[in-house]
């Protein structure tokens, strides 16, 4: 008698994830005995890590940068399956409405509203800040879970700015409740997969197999006429709205993710105090570790 065993696959509620809906609603792997399974995990790339350190999920679409920021401390357990998007994440500076800020420039020793800390809203504003010349204190992140926490902080002053995917949070600037003042697009690939790496090394040919089906899917989405409407009723969005950030949005046809990207994104961590000061020889080994199945 054949067993099933089932796959936690864990990523954000948002537009990007719709190739994963397609296929766990296909159940492409049932034959090889392989049961999927969604979860929604709405505080991002920290909470997905955690959810992952617990064996809560098995496989997570998680921002790039709190990514290799996990593969970068010292006997990290996770591995990189690959890309699922290319493009650059288009993070969103938002304000309250009503604020008299402009640009980010008027708000250094301003409250940030994270989802949580080593999430990517906490990392992109350490980012965004470091590129003005900033460096952000410990004591101006606020942690409000997701978007809905973060947009009360913001109404009720507990923060004056967050960091968030553009287009998901325009529904809030739409109803009058925050504005944007800058976009800051992620100088890398925006989501990878990753797993855990003792569990992905035995997993490793279906998990290659995994990316190439929802990279299919991917594909076959975009041949939908109907696409922007989709999203645009799934997400609360206007179709114009839809369009503009299908225009912009890559999903990877090709698994790998570089050591010269991978690089990249530590070396900007570093410089941005989100993580630990490593040499050129430990971010290489750190790279191999992660991504050897």
């Amino acid at each position: 008698m054949s067993t099933t065993s089932t796959w936690t696959i864990a990523g954000v509620p948002e537009h990007f994830n719709l190739p994963w809906y397609e296929l766990i609603h296909k159940q492409s792997l049932v034959p090889q005995g392989i049961h999927l399974q969604w979860q929604d995990y709405p505080g991002g790339t920290g909470a997905m890590l955690e959810a992952l350190h617990q064996g809560k999920a098995d496989v997570i679409i998680a921002l790039t940068e709190g990514i290799v920021k996990e593969a970068l401390k010292p006997h990290s357990q996770l591995a990189i399956i690959g890309i699922y998007v290319e493009s650059p994440l288009q993070w969103g500076c938002f304000v309250r409405a009503d604020a008299p800020y402009e640009q980010m420039s008027e708000l250094t020793q301003s409250t940030y509203a994270v989802s949580r800390l080593g999430s990517g809203s906490h990392l992109m504003a350490m980012v965004e800040a470091q590129q003005r010349g900033q460096n952000l204190k410990e004591e101006q992140f606020k942690v409000v879970g997701g978007i809905e926490g973060a947009v009360k902080a913001i109404q009720a002053d507990e923060a004056q700015v967050i960091l968030w995917e553009r287009w998901m949070t325009q529904p809030y600037v739409a109803q009058g409740l925050l504005k944007r003042i800058d976009i800051c697009p992620t100088p890398w690939p925006c989501f990878l997969m990753a797993a855990n790496k003792q569990w992905a090394h035995k997993q490793a040919a279906t998990l290659k197999q995994l990316h190439g089906l929802v990279s299919k899917e991917a594909q076959a989405l975009r041949l939908n006429p109907a696409l922007a409407q989709v999203i645009a009723q799934r997400f609360g969005l206007l179709e114009t709205e839809a369009e503009a950030w299908l225009q912009n949005v890559r999903w990877s046809t090709q698994a790998i993710f570089s050591e010269v990207q991978f690089r990249h994104t530590a070396n900007t961590l570093m410089r941005c105090g989100a993580t630990p000061m490593l040499s050129e020889a430990q971010i290489h080994q750190c790279y191999q570790e992660a991504t050897q199945l």
